[in-house]
């Protein structure tokens, strides 16, 4: 019996190879896994498929297909006549889902017959063995440093270690004894400095990077100015007040303010304005910018001539 058994199996294969690699379309076994590629952990969905859409034999079994790493596998359809015979033109559909650590290969492997009659006479065909395979692959773990490059004496610099890959979580070890993820770097002397770190996963792999940082004694801000174009025309507004008044009349006006274009400037006001309305001048203070601009408005009073003037045009 066990012979038989042997003789038969022997037999199941090479029925198999014969009917994968005969003339013709035939039915395909495939196994696909989204996503094929990622940072682990990573959710993977694998999908099995038998596809009979070019086949020229109707499959009167097909077992569920069994995976080497992933476990439960669940029919999905393409049973379009609930018949439980795989047709042709139909296709089959498993999937399973797990959850990867580490670049995998995993296989899956399924089993099928068909039945061919001649007369009177039916056989039936066993196909085993038959396999596909995916692979999932893992980014590598890898680690760099986010932070400035350069520095001003003092500046408060942070230092940030980035993991990505491999398998989370991650331990740091950084050049200055650190084991934080982030540090914040000494900028209390000048000078250009190294700072190194180390990364490891939870499978124990390990990667490093190394940064420098400039630090220095003193630093120059650049001030970029901006042109800034006044709206045109400009207006120039000018505030009249009384510089000098005797009884209840004003004897010598004066300008108290001027506005040009927005922008306002103040006549510096006289510390006894009713007895003597500069004598900021003979005190001397301020004397230069007051002289100067006693001067402007007198020019200018000149010209336009106090409120209600004859001479004001």
């Amino acid at each position: 019996m066990k012979l038989a058994r042997a003789v038969h199996a022997a037999m199941i294969v090479a029925i198999w190879l014969s009917f994968a690699g005969s003339a013709g379309a035939q039915p395909t076994f495939s196994k696909t896994a989204n996503p094929a590629t990622g940072a682990a952990p990573l959710t993977v969905v694998y999908t099995y498929k038998f596809d009979n859409t070019t086949g020229t034999q109707a499959l009167s079994s097909v077992d569920k297909p069994t995976d080497d790493k992933c476990s439960p596998v669940t029919f999905s359809g393409g049973d379009t006549n609930n018949n439980q015979v795989l047709d042709v033109g139909e296709i089959w559909t498993w999937t399973c889902t797990t959850t990867i650590n580490a670049t995998t290969v995993n296989t899956a492997q399924t089993s099928a017959q068909y039945t061919t009659c001649s007369g009177s006479t039916c056989s039936v065909h066993y196909l085993d063995f038959i396999t596909a395979k995916a692979t999932v692959t893992l980014q590598q773990l890898a680690v760099s440093i986010a932070g400035s490059r350069s520095a001003c004496k003092n500046d408060v610099v942070t230092l940030t270690a980035v993991a990505t890959g491999g398998n989370p979580p991650y331990t740091f070890s950084w050049t200055t004894g650190a084991t934080s993820q982030a540090i914040t770097a000494d900028t209390s002397v000048p000078g250009t400095f190294t700072y190194g770190v180390t990364a490891k996963d939870s499978a124990g792999h390990t990667a490093s990077a190394t940064m420098t940082l400039s630090v220095a004694l003193v630093c120059r801000t650049v001030v970029i100015p901006t042109k800034i174009t006044p709206d045109l025309p400009l207006e120039t507004t000018i505030e009249w007040g009384c510089g000098w008044s005797f009884a209840g009349r004003c004897l010598s006006p004066t300008i108290t303010r001027i506005c040009v274009g927005g922008q306002c400037f103040d006549n510096p006001t006289s510390p006894m304005p009713n007895v003597c309305p500069r004598c900021d001048l003979a005190v001397g203070t301020g004397a230069g910018a007051i002289i100067g601009f006693a001067v402007g408005a007198f020019l200018l009073r000149r010209r336009r001539g106090p409120p209600n003037s004859p001479d004001r045009p």
